[in-house]
């Protein structure tokens, strides 16, 4: 598993490093020229050739990526032109927020996958298998932009249930029921696309449990006194990994 890891890490080295040269120069082929934006339209020539200098827009192309990547790599993500403040500064503090979303509609898409798989293969065949997953589908296909204006429609401005905006209300107490009121539309949203994959690993893997169960051992004393017992969390990495290239 440690030299499956490693393998996928040290693929990601190419990927990255093409995402890093198209977004490079996807920065140098949008028209119009730095040096004159920051300074406007009253600049003279010789300060737009100094800060060109100082930002080293006048170097070979090449010599411009292999400085901005370095500077990347550490952490030098470069000033902010409208608050003259470091970018990495103005990042760091939204950066726990994101966190925040990302677990939340992590847990959400993980749990309501499993369940709407586990309750749809129990009742295989049936209407309950049916429609579970087909409202799983229909919810996880919905766009996430869409989806979320339709919750702020409806939980929001109909029902005035959930906040539509911000972390904590302006005028309200604060604290974690705060937090989690206003993190609940943002999470279904973000997490209704991932669940299907959740949803449909975990109604797989409970078929194939019941026509096949899988043999990791007994619990017990003895084998002919315990049941057989499994890590879901193994085979729902075995699983993906085989779905991985």
């Amino acid at each position: 598993m440690i030299v499956y890891a490693l393998q996928r890490l040290l693929g990601l080295v190419p990927v990255l490093f093409g995402i890093s040269v198209v977004i490079f120069l996807t920065m140098k082929l949008i028209p119009g020229d730095v040096a004159r934006a920051l300074l406007g339209p009253m600049a003279t020539d010789q300060t737009l050739a100094q800060l060109r200098h100082a930002l080293g827009l006048d170097e070979a192309i090449h010599v411009q990526y292999v400085k901005w990547l370095w500077r990347a790599l550490h952490g030098d993500l470069g000033l902010s032109p409208i608050v003259h403040k470091p970018v990495v500064e103005l990042l760091l503090p939204k950066f726990g927020n994101t966190l925040i979303l990302a677990g939340a509609s992590f847990f959400l898409a993980v749990v309501g996958g499993v369940a709407v798989g586990v309750l749809a293969a129990s009742r295989q065949q049936t209407v309950v298998d049916r429609a579970a997953m087909g409202a799983s589908l229909v919810v996880g296909n919905m766009p996430p932009f869409w989806l979320g204006l339709v919750l702020i429609v409806f939980f929001a401005i109909n029902l005035r249930w959930l906040p539509s905006l911000g972390m904590y209300s302006a005028r309200g107490p604060g604290g974690i029921g705060d937090l989690l009121a206003h993190l609940i539309m943002p999470a279904v949203a973000t997490a209704a696309a991932s669940q299907i994959s959740a949803g449909s690993i975990s109604w797989n893997q409970t078929i194939s449990g019941r026509s096949n169960p899988p043999h990791c051992g007994h619990m017990g004393r003895s084998p002919s006194a315990s049941r057989p017992r499994c890590s879901t969390i193994r085979h729902f990495v075995q699983r993906v990994r085989r779905k991985l290239p």
